[in-house]
C-alpha cells in the first residue's frame, strides 16, 4: 500500500521538525509515502527522505494557482496505480483535492478532522467559516473513513455523514518533554499564560478584558501572551486602551514553551472553537491549572472542577470568576495544577499512537 499524504504545513521540508519526524514513522505504515505540500514556499524540487518517503512542494503564489498544481502533482502520483493508494487529508482546502481524487482515480481516501467544523461558532467567526464547513459537509460523504481528534470533533460532524466510518485519535504530545518540577511561588504576584496563535478565532481580546476586571481586586497580576499572528497589534491596540499595557506581555513566536510554562502560575485558552488543543495538554503536563473555554478536548482530557475550569465560550464574567478562584487560592491552584499532570499521564505513548494511526488507515482499505 502507498500513502499519498496532501498537507499545508510547510515545515515538511525543515531538517529536525517535529512533523519531519512524524513522516518517518508515517513512511513505516505502506511502501511508499509521497506528501504533497499543498501551499507555496520556497523549496522548488521534491525531497528523498531515506528510502520511503517523498516530499513534494507547491512554487505557485496564489492560492488557486497551489491549488491546482498540488491537485495535478497528486494526480500524477497516484494514475499509474490507484487502486494500491490511499489518500489522506487533513482539513477542507486539502479534502476537496482528496475528493476529486476519489472520484477520477477511485482511490481510498480518508480524511482528517483537525479543526471543529461542526462547532456553530466555527460559522459565526468567520463568513467564509460557513461556507468551508458546508463544502467539508458534503465531500466528507464521499470519504472511505473519516479521524477526528477529538470526540467533540466526531459528535460535532458525524450526525452530517453517519454512514462513514469515525475513528478518533488525538494529536499525539511528548507529554514527558513539559513534564517539570514546579517551583513554589515565593513571589506575592500571579502570572497568567496565553499560548496561541493571534488570530480572530483564538479569541484572545476576551482574556484581555478579563484580566482588565481582575486587576480592579488583584494588583499583583502579570499576563504573557506567547505567539504571534494578524492581530498582534490589534491586541496591544486594546490593552492600551483597557489601561492594562504595563502587566501584559506579548513574547512573539518561540521555539520552545517551556521556560513560560514554568513561569506561570495559571494557563489560560479563550478560543472560539479548537479541535484539540496542544498548547492546553502541553500546560496540562506542565502541572498548570487550567481555565478555558468549553472547546476542543475540554471534558475529555481536561475535567471541570478537577483538572480545569470549564467557561461558557466567549463570556467574560463566567471566566472572571474561574479565574479569581485560583488567583485567591493557592492551594487550589496546586491542587488543580497536580490533577492536570495526573491527566496526561493516560495519554497515548508514541508507540500506542502510531499504532493506532496504521489501525485507521486499515478502518479506510477495509483490512481491518
Amino acid at each position: 500500500m502507498n500513502i499519498l499524504m496532501l498537507s499545508i504545513d510547510r515545515t515538511s521540508f525543515d531538517s529536525g521538525s517535529h512533523l519531519r519526524e512524524r513522516l518517518v514513522e508515517y513512511a513505516r505504515l505502506g511502501d511508499h509515502l509521497h506528501v504533497v505540500v499543498a501551499v507555496p514556499t520556497r523549496q522548488r524540487t521534491s525531497q528523498t527522505m531515506g528510502t520511503r518517503c517523498t516530499i513534494y512542494p507547491t512554487s505557485r503564489r496564489s492560492k488557486f494557482r497551489a491549488f491546482i498544481e498540488s491537485y495535478r502533482t497528486a494526480a500524477h502520483i497516484v494514475k499509474s496505480n490507484p487502486s494500491s493508494f490511499i489518500v489522506i487529508t487533513q482539513e477542507e482546502f486539502t479534502g476537496i483535492i482528496g475528493y476529486l481524487l476519489k472520484k477520477r482515480f477511485h482511490v481510498r481516501w480518508q480524511a482528517q478532522i483537525h479543526t471543529d467544523i461542526g462547532s456553530p461558532f466555527y460559522e459565526l467567526v468567520f463568513l467564509k467559516n460557513r461556507i468551508r464547513a458546508n463544502i467539508a459537509k458534503q465531500i466528507l460523504r464521499s470519504a472511505d473513513c473519516i479521524r477526528a481528534v477529538s470526540n467533540r470533533v466526531r459528535n460535532n460532524i458525524q450526525r452530517y455523514v453517519p454512514h462513514v466510518p469515525f475513528g478518533v485519535l488525538p494529536i499525539y504530545v511528548d507529554v514527558d518533554r513539559y513534564r517539570m518540577p514546579r517551583k513554589t511561588n515565593s513571589r506575592h504576584s500571579i502570572k497568567l499564560l496565553v499560548v496561541a496563535r493571534l488570530t480572530k478565532e483564538k479569541n484572545v481580546g476576551l482574556i484581555l478584558k478579563a484580566f482588565a476586571d481582575l486587576l480592579k481586586d488583584y494588583k499583583d497580576l502579570s499576563l504573557c501572551v506567547v505567539g504571534d499572528g494578524p492581530f498582534r497589534k490589534k491586541l496591544k491596540k486594546l490593552s492600551r486602551k483597557l489601561g492594562i499595557a504595563k502587566y501584559v506581555h506579548f513574547e512573539g513566536a518561540v521555539d520552545d514553551i517551556r521556560p513560560f510554562l514554568k513561569d506561570a502560575d495559571i494557563f489560560v485558552q479563550t478560543s472560539w472553537y479548537e479541535g484539540y488543543g496542544m498548547a492546553l495538554v502541553e500546560a496540562m503536563a506542565a502541572g498548570l491549572p487550567v481555565v478555558s473555554t468549553d472547546v476542543g478536548n475540554v471534558g475529555e482530557i481536561c475535567k471541570d472542577g478537577i483538572s480545569c475550569f470549564a467557561v461558557p465560550v466567549g463570556e467574560k464574567n463566567p471566566l472572571v470568576h474561574a479565574l479569581s478562584r485560583l488567583i485567591a487560592d493557592d492551594k487550589l491552584r496546586e491542587q488543580m495544577g497536580k490533577e492536570a499532570r495526573k491527566a496526561t499521564t493516560f495519554l497515548s505513548s508514541r508507540e500506542e499512537y502510531y499504532r493506532e494511526y496504521a489501525r485507521l488507515i486499515s478502518l479506510c482499505t477495509h483490512e481491518q
